[in-house]
């Protein structure tokens, strides 16, 4: 079994044989218009994706 980068959620390797898929997206870098306040949003912003899909 391994771990998160954070160590907080564990994952298990799947086995392809049974149909199972795990997709891993890390560090894709987004820039982007975000925010709740308008001030938020006037400027681009980086944010930085890490996705597990199981």
């Amino acid at each position: 079994m391994s771990v998160s980068d954070d160590g907080r959620f564990p994952s298990r390797p799947t086995d392809a044989r049974a149909g199972t898929r795990h997709v891993f997206v890390r560090d894709l870098v987004v820039i982007t218009l975000i925010g709740v306040h308008d001030a938020e949003k006037r400027a681009p912003q980086r944010i930085v994706v890490n996705v597990d899909l199981v």
